[in-house]
């Protein structure tokens, strides 16, 4: 790599930083066969449960250039959305909602910091085609965050980041131009299984989900009837498999872009939803119906 590309990789990176993104690394967008192999067998077994809309993002996850073409490269970015607010709530909860839910939704927020990243880089990059994907673009985001250097792919699907652990978001800036790639990072589970023994349903396995007994899939995604199924404590999605993972004992703290709302605290605590239409607003809780939702907290 010769100067001047170091030098604009190292501005890239750079603005950001500056936009608020706490990881930022680049990479390529050709997806490792090992990677094509274990999404196509997730599928193929049925792991995904009733979400059809994964077997549709399969071309996607094989292609991202597909989702923006003429793109070559991404600019893979990482912003932790724990707080110590989130916690303390959960410690003291009746009703335990996962942490990226408790904040604002992440997609309007990070898409606003997108918008701050890509006025910066128009300035680096001035001839340069760019799309800002957030998780609800079929990007194969832990893939390229694994191969941009983010972190590493654990036994629980998720990616961590060796020093900060795994509480954050993953968005992918699409590039059009040619890029020096990052180093992936090793796996750094070694023999540890704590996570595998901690699920409470034993949906996961080595590196390896079954959505069908997940909590979070149980608690948001399916649409059957799941009264019988156990949500230990959880009514919406679930973090005990980030909880016990050893790479999550560290201080993985963010920005304080995604500080718990009053009125997601108030119902951990309380265990009473009283105005629907104030809970879900602009929250990731929206994804699902207020039926859903009192039935999840009726069955906890």
């Amino acid at each position: 790599m010769g100067a001047q590309e170091a030098s604009k990789r190292e501005q890239i990176l750079g603005a950001a930083a500056t936009a608020g993104f706490d990881l930022a690394g680049i990479t390529s967008l050709e997806i490792p066969e090992r990677d094509l192999e274990e999404f196509a067998a997730f599928l193929a077994e049925g792991r995904h449960g009733s979400m059809a809309w994964m077997e549709r993002h399969l071309p996607f996850k094989k292609d991202p250039a597909l989702l923006m073409p003429g793109s070559v490269s991404a600019l893979v970015l990482g912003t932790f959305y724990r707080t110590r607010e989130a916690d303390e709530a959960l410690e003291k909860a009746r009703v335990r909602i996962s942490r990226y839910a408790m904040a604002p939704d992440y997609h309007s927020v990070l898409r606003k910091r997108g918008k701050v990243l890509i006025a910066a880089l128009r300035k680096i990059l001035p001839d340069a085609k760019m799309r800002f994907c957030v998780d609800s673009a079929p990007a194969p985001e832990r893939a390229l965050g694994r191969l941009a250097g983010l972190g590493f792919q654990g036994k629980n699907t998720n990616l961590i980041h060796p020093g900060r652990g795994s509480y954050f978001f993953i968005s992918v800036l699409l590039l059009s131009v040619e890029l020096e790639a990052g180093i992936p990072e090793r796996d750094r589970c070694g023999s540890c299984r704590i996570c595998i023994d901690a699920c409470p349903t034993s949906a996961l396995s080595e590196y390896r989900l079954d959505a069908n007994k997940c909590i979070s899939y149980l608690t948001i995604e399916h649409k059957g009837d799941t009264s019988a199924a156990d949500r230990s404590g959880w009514s919406f999605g679930c973090d005990v498999c980030q909880e016990v993972c050893p790479y999550n004992r560290a201080d993985s703290y963010g920005t304080n872009w995604f500080p718990p709302r009053t009125q997601i605290r108030d119902l951990m605590q309380t265990g009473l939803l009283e105005k629907w239409d104030d809970l879900a607003h602009e929250s990731p809780i929206a994804r699902v119906s207020e039926e859903k939702f009192r039935n999840n907290l009726e069955v906890n």
